[in-house]
């Protein structure tokens, strides 16, 4: 646990998945390590035969044990299922900024598959009771309180994003239609501020006017998923072309000079020094560009 000079300060936490463990390094924002901590897979590294056949591995191979992926899930889930409140939010301790997100739908959609993959229920009902709470976030207006990353900020697409994706998904593994409700009525707000703006500003206030002046890339091209997603599951026209719309533009931001450093990287923010990952071209960027331009192949053929 942080102590509270690291609280004050703010920490990040960062993963290393090695070939044997995975390494654990608590660093405070100006890069001061407040901890590390190493957890080795069951099994280790599998160097001389495979388990079960004892079939002798050709030389230079190194594999993981395929056992340690779902025991570490499941210690994942069992980690999440006990930290969660009976009102379904997760404890202080272990939320970013220590503050609930209504973000955190994407965590309950993989809980979901988690439980359909494994009959379990523990899991189910958890994700379930989060995600009742990300519902009672979300105003008539498609609103959703506790969408942001630090306190005193406004919410960005890229929360937004994440949020509705959580709901959708979890919409489509369980039929529930509330989800897909509250997907439907943000969405509406935000394809209409794009048809009307021709972009997605990054932030919006409570009342859904633009609170900047530049676009969260990384968020432009989630939200242009979800609608593709939209459209998968209803069939709707307008989806296809409002997701279609947004993943062209953040597309159309995408790097393609002869900087081999940069080339097909997507900017956090355009300009690119907008308030979103400033003067960035942060890696999950170019991963939901890339996510969603295989999505809208998927969608075009189909």
């Amino acid at each position: 646990m942080p102590n509270n000079e690291s609280k004050s300060q703010g920490v990040a936490l960062g993963l290393d998945f090695g070939t044997e463990s995975v390494r654990a390094l608590l660093v405070d924002l100006r890069g001061g390590e407040r901890g590390m901590a190493v957890a080795r897979y069951r099994h280790g590294q599998l160097t001389e035969t495979l388990p079960g056949t004892g079939e002798k591995l050709p030389a230079d191979f190194a594999l993981q044990h395929p056992q340690d992926w779902p025991d570490s899930a499941a210690r994942a889930v069992r980690f999440l299922v006990d930290n969660l409140g009976p009102d379904g939010v997760w404890s202080e301790s272990v939320e970013y900024s220590w503050i609930p997100h209504v973000y955190n739908s994407r965590v309950a959609w993989a809980m979901l598959r988690w439980a359909g993959a494994t009959a379990d229920d523990g899991a189910r009902h958890a994700a379930e009771r989060h995600l009742e709470w990300v519902l009672g976030r979300q105003r008539p207006n498609g609103w959703f309180d506790d969408c942001v990353f630090k306190p005193g900020t406004e919410p960005s697409t890229h929360g937004l994003a994440y949020t509705l994706r959580g709901l959708l998904e979890s919409h489509a593994l369980t039929g529930e239609s509330r989800y897909l409700d509250a997907v439907l009525c943000t969405s509406e707000v935000l394809i209409r501020k794009l048809e009307v703006l021709g972009y997605l500003p990054a932030n919006f206030d409570e009342d859904w006017r633009p609170a900047a002046r530049h676009a969260c890339l990384t968020g432009t091209v989630q939200l242009g998923g979800v609608w593709l997603r939209l459209f998968q599951i209803g069939g709707d026209d307008r989806y296809l072309n409002a997701g279609l719309k947004a993943i062209d533009l953040a597309a159309g931001r995408q790097e393609r000079g002869p900087w081999r450093a940069t080339r097909g990287a997507l900017a956090g923010s355009f300009p690119v020094w907008g308030r979103y990952a400033p003067l960035q071209y942060p890696n999950w960027a170019a991963k939901f560009l890339a996510d969603a331009l295989m999505l809208r192949d998927d969608c075009l053929a189909a």
